[in-house]
């Protein structure tokens, strides 16, 4: 075999970066179940469904590419209502990277799994709607995607194939990933990939079709590749170098306009895909990470440009800015916006919540992140410690019982704290956003509600800065504060700013101290 170690990156232009999945124990297993297999299923058989030979050119977004392969294959041989709509491959890519196990999007690839969270979490809009990697999550996108849900998915043993065929039987394709080598560039005119040693990357496509001898896969490389976009891997090769697999059905697209159907949609009776729901609360939430920062990952992800968004939908209205207590997760924070989004709407008011993610186990990992320089706190394990996983239990056990309740309030209050405090604090930048606005629209009204901690989380600057130009209320529920912090970050303001001369009545929950 000659020698060739230039790259497939370099000699077709094409980028080779998918990531392989991350070990994480709540993938749910495909079964397979005690249905007839056949023998070979036909590629001509799939054709006939007419899929698009999709061509990501020298962009690197083959997990999108390969996702909306499997999406748009599922959509034309739905059995009521098929559709011949072909679905943005750079939507799939950019939430997988949103999604995936690695933190903002300074970095390469994305992972098969982190596309399947996004299409589960938002569904998929029309090509035609999102043309390009860099356009964003907008209502008119959301609106669309959520007509195209994902159903139930599930992880396939990518090194058992009877598991593979029985995937393929039922659904009809397969989205995979692998490390490609030297001879994906060398596929023959029949579709033959030849096996070589000379490992190019990773790479994600759809697998559509099986024989004796291999198992058939869609490129995303365009026509001119391989046998009209089609190529054969070998089951040598697939158990050699593949790497991931999944299997997925369409979910039932779902219509509820009225508002009170948000905390039901909402809750644990909702349909799995929770794409409708997300669509309707995501206005009104403002996500922070670890100190206090922006956090541009996971279902309510969000960037500068979103904060402005939302910001700007509050112009001339009575804003109210939510902060929860200690210890909450992002689901019940989320539950009791949508519980009182009925409620808000019906009285005239707009409400943001701060969901500030405080809950006891994120707590925990932020602690154990800032110590011992993990990566995400969602659960990731790095790949170099995966032989320690038997052991987990054992060495987790004497690290929790050294970080008590008091390290716990301590980084809850830090995080609270940082998130007005820090120059590039979440809070700090959607007041910022709130000032200009009001300077802009005099009438409009801002009342903060902290709830415990959440008093922590508005004390040391939200009420500051906002109590320049607008007319502001504090309420702090079971204020997580004492000494009277509220009013002297208050009176410092109004000292500051004397040609302002409104009264900003603070209204007295029960002055505990927490922790």
């Amino acid at each position: 075999m000659a020698k060739n170690t230039t790259s497939l990156t370099a000699k077709k232009g094409r980028v080779l970066n998918a990531r392989r999945d991350t070990i994480d124990f709540r993938d749910r297993m495909y079964e397979p179940p005690l249905v007839e297999v056949p023998t070979f299923r036909d590629l001509k058989e799939y054709r006939t469904a007419k899929v698009p030979i999709l061509d990501q050119g020298a962009e690197g977004a083959c997990t999108g590419y390969g996702l909306a392969t499997v999406v748009n294959y599922l959509l034309r041989t739905r059995k009521q209502k098929p559709s011949d709509v072909t679905v943005s491959a750079d939507m799939l890519y950019r939430l997988a990277r949103r999604y995936d196990e690695w933190p903002g999007e300074n970095y390469d690839g994305s992972s098969a799994r982190g596309a399947m969270k996004g299409w589960h979490k938002h569904g998929v809009c029309a090509t035609a709607t999102w043309t390009s990697a860099k356009k964003r999550l907008t209502a008119e996108v959301s609106d669309e995607a959520v007509h195209n849900p994902l159903g139930s998915y599930y992880r396939v043993n990518h090194k058992d194939l009877v598991a593979m065929h029985c995937a393929i039987t039922e659904t009809g394709i397969l989205y995979a990933t692998a490390n490609v080598h030297e001879g994906w560039d060398m596929v023959t005119k029949n579709g033959i990939i030849p096996l070589k040693e000379q490992m190019l990357g990773g790479h994600a496509f759809s697998i559509v079709a099986y024989d004796d001898q291999g198992l058939w896969v869609q490129n995303s490389w365009g026509e001119s590749w391989g046998m009209e976009g089609f190529a054969r891997i070998s089951y040598d090769d697939w158990l050699a170098n593949g790497t991931d697999v999944w299997v997925a059905r369409l979910g039932a697209p779902v219509h509820i306009s009225a508002m009170a159907s948000f905390a039901v949609q909402y809750s644990g009776l909702a349909p799995r895909s929770s794409a409708l729901s997300n669509k309707e609360l995501r206005p009104h939430i403002i996500s922070l990470g670890n100190d206090g920062l922006l956090k541009t990952d996971g279902t309510f992800g969000n960037d500068n440009t979103d904060v402005q968004e939302i910001i700007g939908n509050c112009a001339g209205k009575k804003v109210v800015l939510y902060a929860h207590g200690g210890l909450v997760s992002e689901e019940s924070a989320v539950q009791v916006l949508a519980d009182f989004l009925p409620v808000f709407g019906a009285a005239g008011v707009h409400p943001i919540s701060f969901i500030w993610h405080s809950d006891f186990w994120t707590t925990l990992v932020n602690i154990m992140k800032e110590a011992l320089g993990m990566r995400r706190p969602e659960g990731f394990l790095d790949s170099a410690k995966d032989f320690m996983l038997d052991r987990l239990d054992d060495a987790l056990e004497p690290i929790a019982r050294t970080i008590g309740g008091k390290a716990q309030w301590d980084e809850m209050k830090e995080n609270a704290l940082g998130a007005t405090t820090n120059k590039v604090g979440g809070a700090r930048l959607v007041a910022d956003r709130l000032m200009e606005l009001v300077k802009k629209y005099p009438k409009t009204e801002i009342h903060l509600i902290g709830h415990s901690c959440g008093s922590v989380f508005h004390a040391p600057g939200t009420a500051a800065r906002l109590v320049r130009g607008a007319h502001q209320e504090l309420h702090p529920l079971g204020a997580g504060l004492h000494g009277g912090s509220v009013q002297n970050e208050l009176s410092a303001a109004h000292r500051q700013e004397r040609r302002h001369r409104e009264i900003c009545p603070v209204y007295h929950g029960r002055q505990d101290r927490a922790g």
